[in-house]
């Protein structure tokens, strides 16, 4: 098994700072592995370097609108990809919409099944659902994480075909300065390809939809990207 200091070990060769018989010292050990979080939280904004989504749930209670990411087992996501109510093993889906949508819901009062949902991406995310539910609902979550989070130096790291290459090569990018090292041209052309083949092979093609559509008496909602 692959651990977080294989990887930096294997990015620190790349520059000349590693071999068997110079092992890195502790201090820049950590230094590297700061480097590799940061890296990988920011892979995570880049939604076609990850290579799946997560799904959770969490319970609605009775008249309360708005929920954080705290409601979440695994905290604040990155991003929200999807929503949807599963009830009596019917899932409904969750349209999520702009402030601006949202805002044109007059009557904030209106209770029932949620069916549109604003998310508030604050560092404490929220989550406003319309209709108020008017009961206890499971609202289920797809969302985009960080591919590792809190890692150690012993953390274990298991990751699909192709990433261990692309975090090495595009970490000993990332480090080199830190060092004085120098990336060598094939080193750079490994970590461009090798991340370019990692987003061809999570590429999905979208769905083709109508842009409008009517989910209440006289509502019509624009759905889609927003």
């Amino acid at each position: 098994m692959t651990t977080a200091l294989d990887l930096i070990n294997d990015a620190c060769a790349h520059i000349g700072e590693y071999a068997t018989d110079t092992a890195l010292s502790d201090s820049d050990a950590q230094l590297c592995l700061r480097a590799l979080q940061r890296m990988l939280d920011s892979w995570a904004n880049e939604k076609l370097v990850v290579y799946s989504t997560s799904e959770e749930s969490f319970s609605t209670v009775a008249s309360t609108t708005r929920y954080t990411s705290a409601s979440l087992s695994s905290g604040r996501p990155v991003k929200i990809e999807g929503m949807f109510v599963r009830s009596d093993d019917v899932d409904y889906p969750i349209a999520l919409v702009p402030r601006e949508v949202y805002d044109s819901f007059t009557t904030k009062s209106t209770t029932g099944m949620p069916e549109y949902c604003y998310v508030n991406p604050a560092m404490t995310l929220t989550m406003d659902l319309y209709p108020t539910p008017d009961a206890v609902y499971t609202v289920y979550v797809r969302s985009r994480r960080v591919l590792a989070s809190g890692l150690a130096l012993a953390t274990s790291i298991s990751v699909p075909p192709g990433y261990e290459l692309a975090i090495v090569t595009n970490l000993s990018i990332a480090i080199a300065p830190m060092f004085g090292g120098a990336v060598k041209p094939e080193t750079a052309e490994a970590a461009r390809s090798s991340k370019a083949a990692l987003k061809l092979t999570n590429y999905t093609p979208g769905l083709m939809r109508n842009p409008f559509v009517t989910r209440d008496a006289g509502a019509t909602i624009l759905t889609g990207d927003w």
